[in-house]
Parts: structure tokens; C-alpha cells; sequence
């Protein structure tokens, strides 16, 4: 009885769900980011295996330039990515 519940929460726990639109990539501290990608839906992931969420949609940028912000010639601005990246664009 004890082995079957040890059993079904070590399953239950190496199961990731990925989100529609997301794939997942995954990787290891030690071996760093393997050649398999999750699509969406319930996966299995080894226990000593990350799985990282990216988004495969797509994404609209609007760009506005404002008066009121930096000097007058100025049209460079910086963007902010989900991942806490940011990009800069000028032009």
C-alpha cells in the first residue's frame, strides 16, 4: 500500500502541464538544456529534469512616440520582455 502511494505521487509530480500557445523547454543543472521540447498538454519530466515555459504565439508591439517624455529628436526606447529582458530600439 505505502509503495503504491509513493508510486503515484512520484508520478504525479514528474507530470507538467504545458498551457496552450506555451511549448516547454527543458533542461538540467548538470547537462543544461536537452534536445526534447514539450508541446501542450500533459508531459512527463524526469525528476531531476526544469522545465521552462515559453510563449509560441504571437505578440503585437504598438509604438508611440510622446511628447512629454526625453528630448525632442529623440526616438529611441527600451522594451521590456516577459523574461525580464529588456531590448532597445532606435530609429
Amino acid at each position: 500500500m505505502a509503495a503504491a502511494v509513493i508510486g503515484a505521487a512520484f508520478t504525479v509530480s514528474s507530470c507538467k502541464l504545458i498551457k496552450t500557445g506555451q511549448t516547454g523547454i527543458v533542461y538540467t543543472y548538470r547537462d543544461g538544456v536537452q534536445k526534447e521540447t514539450l508541446s501542450p498538454g500533459l508531459n512527463f519530466v524526469g525528476p531531476m529534469k526544469k522545465v521552462k515555459e515559453f510563449s509560441t504565439s504571437n505578440e503585437i508591439l504598438v509604438m508611440s512616440k510622446d511628447k512629454r517624455e526625453g528630448s525632442k529628436g529623440d526616438d529611441s526606447f527600451k522594451v521590456a520582455t516577459s523574461d525580464d529582458a529588456s531590448i532597445a530600439i532606435s530609429f
